[in-house]
């Protein structure tokens, strides 16, 4: 079976990095996702904070996933990004629909 490697870089208010961790985990738990996460506490501006994770994921659905908890931040603080970087390569959500994001990472991994 074929795993995409790729680092998310999550810079958000907070109140989110719990539902963010719930929501890794539960993609976790159906045995789809792997994580490593290094963090870091503070991202400009200073009201947000930065999270890294490594992720191996069977499948892109993670993107789907990865851009809805992406919506939601961003409602709540336009500051909020999401980048994925894979082989290199760093792609920002605000700049691709899922299709496209998922598009670009297949190329990514195929090379």
């Amino acid at each position: 079976m074929k795993e995409y490697e790729f680092r998310v870089d999550v810079i958000y208010p907070p109140e989110f990095r719990k539902l963010f961790f719930e929501t890794l985990e539960k993609e976790k738990s159906k045995g789809v996702l792997g994580y490593r996460r290094r963090i870091e506490e503070a991202a400009p501006p200073p009201d947000l904070i930065k999270d890294i994770i490594l992720l191996t994921a069977a499948s892109l659905s993670i993107i789907k996933t990865l851009y809805e908890f992406y919506r939601i931040i961003k409602a709540r603080n336009k500051k909020s990004k999401v980048y994925v970087t894979v082989k290199g390569k760093r792609l920002d959500m605000e700049a691709y629909d899922v299709e496209e994001l998922k598009a670009e990472m297949a190329n990514s991994n195929n090379d």
